[in-house]
């Protein structure tokens, strides 16, 4: 008998003003919205991954969701978002992000989060490097392109995007369909 999972990740959702700001990136860069050579993050869909957990078995959502409100015994902060740029690198670039100056308060809920996980799964985490995905970029592009995305980044080293309360983290559902994923919140946890 095949046993019933669901594809989950815990985040922080992005307020509306901000997906305002992190879209206008989206509308400065006409060549590379000519070209379609960037996969822009759809508005809805922008968000601050804490954990990816990958397909997850039904029956681990309630003890997820319990650590989940556990962890949250941290006081409300603030996330400056700052700057864009490019993993790995913006020779090879992959993903466009937006980033966080000093995300310590972000990294102190996110160990907490790791330890109670790893209870209950067997968690592979990379070094943890939190950001806002914006766009993914193709691996063959054309060198013009490159060049694009690198005056892009450039240009915006130092924009200053706002701040963000954070006063919640959020258990999501990703939904795979034809027109991208759909995420479905399961459980959100508050911060004190």
């Amino acid at each position: 008998m095949m046993q019933e999972t669901k594809r989950l990740f815990i985040g922080i959702p992005i307020t509306q003003d901000l997906i305002v700001h992190f879209m206008s990136i989206k509308e400065s860069a006409y060549i590379l919205n000519m070209d379609r050579a960037l996969r822009w993050v759809k508005p809805e869909n922008l968000h601050l991954t804490l954990i990816f957990l990958g397909d997850t078995s039904f029956s681990l959502i309630k003890p997820i969701s319990e650590i989940m409100n556990l962890v949250c015994n941290q006081k409300v902060f603030e996330l400056d978002y700052q700057k864009i740029g490019c993993f790995p690198n913006l020779t090879n670039p992959r993903v466009l992000w937006v980033g966080i100056y000093d995300p310590s308060n972000l990294q102190i809920l996110y160990n907490r989060l790791i330890r109670g996980l790893n209870k209950i799964l067997e968690l592979k985490h990379a070094r943890f490097s939190p950001h806002i995905t914006l766009a993914r970029i193709p691996q063959y592009v054309k060198p013009e392109i490159i060049r694009e995305i690198n005056n892009l980044v450039i240009k915006n080293q130092s924009l200053k995007f706002g701040i963000q309360k954070v006063d919640k983290i959020v258990l999501f559902e990703s939904q795979l369909g034809k027109n991208g994923p759909i995420y479905k919140i399961i459980h959100q946890s508050m911060l004190k």
